[in-house]
């Protein structure tokens, strides 16, 4: 045996095997301790004893007898063997108050009819009631190690037991009685259901480590609760009701560690005015937050959890905060005004969760709230919905600060939208990769894809557009240093709702690019002229445009074009199709001239067009009176 005097690894390399029959009770077996071989002294030293059955049951009491020399007996009652399967055996041994080895034995427990006597003198089920354990096959005696990290491969060893060193609480046994029935009492705003906070409260009270069990059925939770370290919650699709607030509520505070809720589903009523945008806000809400995860230090709290748990009418489910490593994951969140918050916070996962927004949010509602300095986070297979009239199902970093390495994957995106779809503040980087996003602007307002901003990057990757109405790409401005890139998309646009709005190539970037993308016009009644008067940057690489006769590329009328940039506007098209869908062109389609103040630099190389040749077969791509506007015009052809 060693001390922290001795620096060693504490690894466990392999378990040792003991047979038992089910039902026995009175097993004695005796554990014979040594390392490389030699009898290890036991003298001074405490031994404890854990279980866990093959139905998950933990027996936190086993009682060990006889330490003597190098061995100790472990006695087992019927309720240790009473299931079949494996039987986790857990021993800790202590001296001067100090572990100093932990190690694990698995026994399969046969099946037997009826309970068996067992034997006093250590029946094991055939065995010989006397196991070997040599030490050295948990250690590694060759490398050194501090005291931190022996108490840390101690932690380790106890863990592989799966929880057995954890305190599972069962509520009900301490009075916390779910209810069958429940209703909602509209003039008082309340639930008929009994509080149950200071109860769970008391339970809690200054435990740590503890697995908390609700049983299925109704509860009303009008006390904040605060998990403990290391506390796991399992819900088992229980209901907690929380009556509406005028101000904003947290139900289940998580302030610490390793902690995780799963299986509960949260319900409350929209009521009252929205209190997180009190100034502005006409959302009617219920102000309430299932589940804060959130560091009360400057240090950040880590490696939180909530899984499979549901809600409706909520502000908003989980607000995650000064929180690295989070998980969120199977999540269902409707009528929500905020689905998911966050700030502050690295490796942060969303994933396998369903986001619909209230329908009378308004345009301070999202389905994701990515707030300042949440970075690297991954949200991945989920379903944002926007039933309603709010904006950005996505937004990302505020004005307190940006956001970096936001991926958004294989991900459903459907929305009415007020003001923009996506939001992007300064200095923030967002991809969404192979993600269906069909979106409709509302009558109410010109529709954006984004709100974008300085030094900022999105990147779209195999994605799939449907946008009905939007007016363009982004807000007119000119920014600094900011780029958005479609690679390997499709883009089918639409404007049933507002016939003015077709998505013109217009965005406030430095840099918008098309590569190996179809944008399609052709479903569209409105004509529009491609590259407009207050273009600044677009190219396109290997892609397709579908037009009709409504569209140009440019007019090539004297005056018609008004420049208001800064810099001359940019264009290029290269190794690309241009298709007119429809009748053949009678007009001509690409021209541009110069104004007074700015030359537009056009470039165009390698382009088909198709269905695009007069009746009298000529070249349909005129650029009389124009011709000092385009730096390069190179095997434009018509087939």
């Amino acid at each position: 045996m060693r001390d922290y005097d001795i620096e060693s690894d504490l690894k466990q390399e392999k378990f040792q095997s003991i047979k038992l029959v089910q039902g026995d009770r009175g097993n004695k077996i005796k554990i014979n301790v040594y390392e490389d071989g030699q009898p290890v002294n036991l003298a001074g030293c405490s031994v404890t004893a854990k279980y866990k059955r093959a139905d998950g049951e933990i027996i936190n009491d086993g009682v060990i007898e006889n330490i003597h020399d190098n061995s100790f007996d472990a006695v087992m009652d019927s309720s240790i063997t009473k299931v079949a399967g494996t039987l986790k055996m857990l021993f800790t041994i202590e001296k001067d108050a100090v572990k100093v080895s932990a190690f694990l034995l698995l026994a399969d427990v046969r099946e037997s009819i009826g309970e068996n006597t067992g034997s006093s003198g250590g029946n094991t089920g055939g065995g010989s009631g006397e196991v070997t354990i040599d030490l050295s096959n948990y250690y590694k005696k060759i490398e050194t190690y501090s005291k931190n990290q022996i108490d840390a491969r101690f932690k380790d060893i106890v863990n592989e037991i799966d929880g057995i060193n954890k305190l599972y609480i069962n509520l009900s046994k301490f009075g916390v009685k779910p209810s069958s029935q429940v209703s909602y009492d509209e003039t008082t705003k309340t639930y008929n259901l009994s509080d149950c906070s200071d109860k769970i409260k008391a339970t809690l009270d200054n435990k740590e480590n503890v697995v908390i069990i609700f049983e299925k059925g109704n509860y009303l939770i009008d006390n904040t609760i605060i998990l403990p370290k290391n506390t796991k919650i399992i819900g088992n699709g229980a209901n907690i009701y929380i009556n509406p607030k005028e101000t904003s509520f947290t139900v289940f505070a998580i302030n610490n560690d390793n902690c995780c809720i799963e299986e509960l589903n949260f319900y409350s009523q929209l009521e009252y005015k929205n209190t997180l945008k009190e100034s502005d806000a006409s959302a009617i809400v219920s102000n309430i937050c299932g589940i804060t995860i959130v560091s009360n230090t400057t240090n950040k709290i880590l490696n939180n959890c909530v899984k499979n748990c549901k809600s409706k009418n909520l502000s908003f489910l989980v607000s995650n905060m000064k929180a690295d490593n989070t998980i969120l994951s199977d999540l269902v969140i409707d009528e929500a005004y905020f689905g998911i918050y966050s700030d502050n916070c690295n490796n942060l996962k969303i994933l396998n969760t369903k986001i619909t927004t209230q329908t009378n949010t308004d345009i301070y509602g999202h389905a994701i709230y990515l707030g300042y300095n949440s970075n690297n986070v991954v949200i991945d297979n989920n379903d944002l919905r926007m039933n309603g009239t709010g904006s950005n199902i996505i937004k990302c970093g505020s004005n307190d600060g940006a956001v970096n390495n936001i991926i958004v994957k294989n991900t459903k995106i459907n929305g009415i939208i007020t003001s923009t779809l996506f939001y992007l503040h300064n200095s923030s980087d967002c991809r969404f990769i192979n993600c269906d996003i069909e979106a409709v602007g509302n009558n109410a307002t010109y529709t954006r894809l984004l709100q974008f901003n300085d030094n900022s990057k999105c990147e779209f990757i195999d994605c799939n557009f449907i946008l009905d109405s939007f007016e363009k790409i982004t807000q007119n401005y000119s920014y600094v240093n900011n780029s958005i890139i479609f690679k390997k998309c499709s883009l089918k646009i639409l404007n049933s709702i507002n016939k003015y709005c077709v998505l013109r190539l217009v965005a406030g970037s430095k840099k918008l690019q098309f590569i190996n993308s179809i944008i399609d016009y052709s479903g569209t009644n409105y004509g529009i002229n491609i590259i407009s008067e207050d273009i600044y940057s677009v190219d396109l690489y290997n892609s397709i445009i579908m037009i009709t006769n409504l569209y140009n590329l440019g007019w090539y009328a004297k005056n018609v074009v008004k420049y208001t940039k800064t810099n001359s506007p940019h264009f290029l098209m290269t190794n690309s199709i241009i298709e007119n869908i429809g009748n053949k062109r009678t007009s001509s389609m690409i021209g541009y001239v110069t104004t007074d103040s700015y030359t537009p630099d056009i470039i165009l190389n390698n382009i088909s067009c198709i269905n695009c040749i007069e009746n009298n077969n000529d070249m349909n791509i005129k650029f009389t009176d124009a011709e000092k506007d385009y730096r390069y015009y190179n095997n434009v052809i018509s087939i």
